[in-house]
């Protein structure tokens, strides 16, 4: 697929998925590897989708940025709790790593290191977010929906409370 500026498109997804990135989080798996590579030879641009950006631990989130990100980049940030429990000095001599790298923040069980690190690359879109910014409104039955391309239109679930 080729878009108006001349760049391709490929699209790497489970059959009827488009947003599972998170079961990229396994940097050994030969699919990781693969796509790795592609990404690393063709200096290609990476979107990647998941409800569940992490499932595990925060490792699954860098292994997925490992696939565009390299593991001693100067990120331009630090793992900042980390490295007020340790410090730099401390801290280089344990793991040998630069402090601004992502291999530094695989060093940090901090939430707020991580979202730091996360703000750099993650959109955060919520239901809510997509109906208040992106959805119209059914005059027939109020309900939140998308219209797409092709003008049908992808209802929003009704979330009903069922009483027992």
């Amino acid at each position: 697929m080729e878009d108006d500026h001349g760049l391709e498109t490929l699209v790497i997804c489970p059959k009827n998925l488009i947003e599972e990135s998170h079961n990229l989080r396994n940097r050994e798996g030969k699919r990781f590897r693969a796509i790795q590579e592609y990404v690393e030879e063709n200096d290609s641009k990476c979107i990647m989708l998941s409800a569940t950006p992490y499932n595990k631990t925060y490792l699954d989130l860098s292994n997925q940025l490992r696939l565009f990100v390299k593991e001693g980049k100067d990120l331009g940030i630090r793992p900042e709790q980390l490295l007020k429990e340790l410090c730099e000095t401390e801290f280089s001599r344990r793991h040998q790593c630069p402090v601004h790298s992502l291999a530094a923040f695989e060093k940090s069980f901090y939430a707020d290191d991580w979202r730091d690190l996360m703000r750099l690359y993650l959109v955060r879109r919520t239901r809510s977010f997509v109906q208040q910014n992106y959805a119209a409104t059914g005059p027939a039955n109020g309900r939140k929906f998308l219209t797409f391309e092709d003008g049908t239109r992808s209802y929003f679930p009704a979330h009903q409370p069922k009483w027992s």
